[in-house]
Order: structure tokens, then sequence, then C-alpha cells
């Protein structure tokens, strides 16, 4: 699992794997800038790990949520234009 922890990368996730979100913060508390989490299932994060993660989301690890699966969030981020409009002020 450690080798898609590289700087800059969105990890996708849901929010009930808390050995991957645990996982994610040891390495954002040890260095590695992960660019955000993302995590899916509309499910909140345990209470015990929001704690345990403390550190890791004060380095300013993005913790962003969505309600769609992880499948579902993995297609609709391939589909994503990350293209900016050339009249975009």
């Amino acid at each position: 699992m450690l080798e898609h922890f590289r700087a800059g990368s969105l990890l996708v996730t849901s929010a009930d794997r808390p050995d991957v979100l645990v996982a994610a913060c040891l390495a954002a508390m040890n260095g590695v800038e992960i660019g955000a989490l993302l995590l899916t299932g509309g499910y909140e994060m345990d209470a015990r790990i929001s704690k345990l993660c403390e550190r890791a989301f004060a380095t300013g690890l993005p913790v962003f949520m969505v309600n769609t699966n992880t499948w579902q969030t993995s297609l609709s981020l391939q589909s994503f234009n990350l293209e900016v409009p050339v009249d975009d002020p």
C-alpha cells in the first residue's frame, strides 16, 4: 500500500478503512506530502481514528468526503476536466 503514497497524490479510499487512514496519516507525519485524502462512502471518520490522526491533519493534510462509493468516485475522477479556460481570470 505504501508505494501509492507519493508526494502530491490524491488518495481515494472508503472512510471505513482505518488501516488506510492511519497509514496515510503516518506517512504525512513523516514527510510524505500527500496531496489530499478523499474519503468515500459518506461515512463519518471514526472519532478514535480522527483523534489518532490529529497531528497529520495539523500538518495541513487536506481531507475531503463524498457520498459516492469508491468505484463511482474513481470513475468520476477519470472524467474530471483539469483544464483552466484561457479566459479564466
